[in-house]
Parts: structure tokens; sequence; C-alpha cells
């Protein structure tokens, strides 16, 4: 592949990866809706449930809920007189998908500094 037909294959794939996806780093980036995601990682609970570990109101949390349930970061579920709350990990690994080609591009350029370091300390000077 040459280089000008890789470049247009990692455009392709940001494109896809904006147009099919929320981006949900805005989502994320509060602690409390972060711990909400790491407590429904273990199993699905109630708004209650997940209201008790936490220092805020219950309507706090509902409304916490509702934007990661607006980011499609959660799934709602009604049972008997309680939503229960469901993590849905496939926006966050559409995201790690599109950032593991920085990953990539990083371990690359760090091998590369460090052959580069290596190469001048052993030069004699």
């Amino acid at each position: 592949m040459t280089p000008g037909e890789a470049a247009l294959v990692t455009r392709r794939r940001a494109a896809y990866f904006l147009l099919t996806s929320v981006w949900v780093t805005p989502y994320v980036a509060d602690p409390t809706r972060r711990a909400i995601l790491d407590r429904l990682r273990n199993s699905p609970a109630a708004v209650q449930a997940i209201a008790d570990r936490f220092d805020v109101s219950r309507p706090a949390i509902s409304k916490h809920l509702r934007v990661l349930l607006e980011a499609r970061l959660v799934t709602e579920q009604r049972a008997g007189r309680n939503n229960i709350y469901k993590l849905n990990p496939q926006p966050l690994q559409e995201l790690d998908r599109w950032l593991q080609q920085y990953r990539e591009m990083w371990m690359v350029n760090l091998k590369n500094l460090k052959a580069h370091v290596e190469a001048k300390t052993r030069r004699p000077q």
C-alpha cells in the first residue's frame, strides 16, 4: 500500500467513526458518570442502587443516567417499578478502535526515539 493509499484509508476510518458513533469523550469527562459506568461494568442496577453509592441526590444520578443514555453508553429496561440500567460497551469499543491507530503511532515513534538515543550513545565522541 502506498503512503497516499494508507492516508486515504486512515481518513476513511476517521470519517466512518465520526459518522457511525457518538463521540463519547464529553459524556465520560464527568467523574460521577465515569463512576456510574464503573459501577455498571459489574452488573446492571436500578437507579436507587446506583444512587446509594454516591453523595449526590437521586435526581442528580438520574440526570447523569439520562446523559449516558443519550450517548448510548447505557441501556435502560423497565423491571416492575424500577428502571434497570446496563452498560453498553459498544461506543467505548468504537472509541478504543479509533484510538488504537494513535497508540500504534506512538509506539513506533518511541521505538525510533529509543534507537536514535542508543545509536548516539554508542558513537565515540
